[in-house]
């Protein structure tokens, strides 16, 4: 079998090299970073846009259609997004580092930034994630925005490594959590102020988590290591928060509300001898991520492509597939329930036609 690595590692290293020299937003970041002009909100905007430059590069280059069995398999999983998302890390822990340069200048702080190294096990669990599946194209979404937040998550090591470093040598960084209304237990348990040395559990946070963790650079602000917004005083932060959770509460119910429209528009519908009952909860999380919209998936179950047969997961629970010109839907025929959903690689829809 041709070992398709080679080649095509090389295209993405092109491809990605010939975008960030072309890219307008780049370069304008770039000059205010160069000039000492940044804070950590230019750091951060300038890892998304990484982020966002080879998500589309993956995409573009890697498709079920062309990896062996339709599977990216470890061995290729490693030496290809391995050092793609390596590099990434690297590009934007040194702007970060950068900036850090520019800030200990300007608080006339005689010390180095401090660059951080990516995370094993992280960069590991992405690669297992991608690499387990059967079908590459059920886990494609995996090259899109977890791709981003892995290059941000760079600048948020960073912060985290000056803290550190600042405590050490005798200054007196301060951290807060700030929980934000209605969050989990979990986070409840880690809201509030924490002076150097700060626990590294503080800096974490799950999937959708609305907390806010602050660091106070001793000038009287307070900044979001996440969102990177400075605010003039923890009141100001803490009142904010509120605000947030508010606005957050009003969109769940728009949302859900939404949602309930969007079920009415499938459930009923049959495709091959089953009768859709329903779409499971993240299933709308999915579309969203995905760019695929409830029409997408009604085209799917009415003019479906192709049919796979049912298949029964490693946890006993059974499925079968309906690739749509838009969406490919998994269903369980038992439940009559959608289980998840991701965009239809165009590859697939031109194979599909062509074999009809």
């Amino acid at each position: 079998m041709t070992d398709i690595v080679p080649a095509l590692l090389e295209e993405i290293r092109n491809d990605f090299t010939k975008r960030l020299e072309q890219d307008k937003i780049l370069a304008e970041l770039s000059e205010l970073i160069t000039k000492g002009e940044a804070t950590y909100k230019e750091a951060s905007e300038y890892a998304a846009r990484l982020g966002e430059i080879l998500s589309d590069v993956l995409q573009d280059h890697i498709s079920g259609d062309m990896l062996p069995d339709g599977r990216m398999y470890y061995n290729i999983a490693e030496r290809i997004l391995g050092p793609a998302l390596t590099n990434n890390y690297e590009l934007a822990s040194n702007i970060a580092a950068q900036v850090q340069e520019s800030l200990n200048q300007a608080a006339h702080i005689g010390l180095k930034a401090v660059r951080p190294l990516p995370d094993p096990d992280r960069l590991e669990g992405f690669i297992n994630k991608v690499s387990e599946a059967e079908d590459f194209e059920s886990v494609s979404w995996m090259l899109k925005e977890p791709v981003t937040n892995f290059t941000i998550s760079a600048v948020d090591d960073t912060v985290r490594e000056n803290v550190e470093f600042h405590g050490r040598a005798g200054l007196s960084p301060k951290v807060t959590r700030i929980s934000v209304g209605g969050c989990c237990e979990w986070c409840s348990e880690l809201a509030g102020k924490y002076d150097y040395p700060v626990d590294r559990e503080i800096y974490r946070r799950h999937e959708n988590c609305r907390c806010i963790v602050l660091y106070d650079p001793g000038d009287g602000k307070v900044q979001n290591v996440h969102s990177k917004t400075v605010y003039a005083s923890q009141a100001q932060a803490e009142r904010d928060a509120r605000i947030e959770r508010a606005k957050e509460l009003e969109g769940k119910h728009v949302q859900s509300e939404k949602r309930a429209k969007e079920k009415r528009q499938v459930i009923g519908l049959t495709v091959g001898q089953t009768t859709i009952t329903g779409l499971r909860g993240h299933v709308f999380d999915r579309m969203a991520e995905r760019g695929i919209s409830i029409a997408d998936i009604k085209d799917a179950i009415e003019h479906p492509l192709d049919i796979r047969p049912t298949k029964i997961d490693k946890q006993g629970r059974p499925s079968f597939v309906v690739i749509g010109e838009k969406a490919t839907i998994a269903i369980n025929p038992d439940t009559g329930e959608i289980t998840t959903t991701h965009a239809t690689h165009s590859k697939t829809v031109k194979k599909l036609k062509e074999g009809k």
